[in-house]
């Protein structure tokens, strides 16, 4: 069973790819491989969240990955 602070990180910790947003902003970060999330740059502890792709996202990106022969 997972716990709250499991679905938060911190700048500097080693993520796995995904797409990340720092919380109380819009600033979203792209992981196309495992790295480290970068820090706020304003003083400020850097939490993220990781970004669950919608249902609408989701059947974007099928669309766009089928190939028509």
């Amino acid at each position: 069973m997972a716990t709250i602070m499991e679905d938060f990180f911190i700048a500097g910790q080693k993520v796995p790819p995904g797409r990340y947003q720092l919380l109380g902003s819009h600033r979203d970060i792209c992981l196309e491989r495992e790295d480290t999330l970068p820090p706020s740059l304003d003083g400020r502890v850097a939490v993220y969240i990781q970004h669950q792709p919608t249902w609408a996202e989701l059947k974007s990106s099928s669309r766009h990955g089928a190939r028509t022969g």
